[in-house]
C-alpha cells in the first residue's frame, strides 16, 4: 500500500522543504531535488526553474522572466535578464547594446535574435516594419 501511495504523494527527501514536496505532488513537472530544480504550482499556471546560476519563471507561458540567481552584478558580468508579456512587451538586457532590446508591440520596438530573424524593428506596426535575417533585409 505504501508503494502505491508514494506514486501520488512523494515523500520528502532529507533537507528538502515541505513546499517542494507538495508542489511535486501537484505538478507533473516537479523534481526530486538537486540542481537544476523546478517548482510548479498547478502547472502550467506558475512555473519556477533554476539551475543555480540563472532563474526563470512563467505565468501561463504569457508572462516570462529570466535573470541571474545572484543579485550581485559586476561590471564585466554577461548576465542575461529578460521580461516578456505576450504579445505586447519584450525586453532583454545582456549588458551589450548589440544584443539588448526593449519593444512595446505594436507601438515601437526593436527585437534582436528572436522570432527567427536577426533584427526586427517596427513603429506603429504595420505602418513601418523592417527585419533582417542573416545579414539580409
Amino acid at each position: 500500500m505504501a508503494g502505491g501511495r508514494a506514486a501520488f504523494f512523494p515523500q520528502a527527501a532529507p533537507g528538502r522543504p515541505e513546499c517542494d514536496r507538495i508542489s511535486s505532488a501537484l505538478s507533473p513537472q516537479g523534481r526530486s531535488g538537486g540542481t537544476p530544480a523546478e517548482t510548479a504550482v498547478f502547472y502550467p499556471l506558475f512555473v519556477y526553474r533554476t539551475d543555480g546560476a540563472e532563474y526563470r519563471w512563467s505565468v501561463l507561458s504569457l508572462i516570462n522572466r529570466q535573470g541571474p540567481e545572484s543579485t550581485a552584478v559586476g561590471p564585466g558580468d554577461a548576465s542575461n535578464r529578460g521580461l516578456d508579456v505576450w504579445p505586447v512587451y519584450f525586453s532583454r538586457d545582456t549588458r551589450s547594446p548589440d544584443t539588448s532590446y526593449h519593444a512595446l508591440f505594436p507601438i515601437f520596438g526593436t527585437v534582436k535574435y528572436r522570432f527567427y530573424v536577426d533584427r526586427s524593428t517596427w513603429v506603429l506596426f504595420p505602418l513601418y516594419c523592417t527585419r533582417r535575417t542573416r545579414g539580409r533585409s
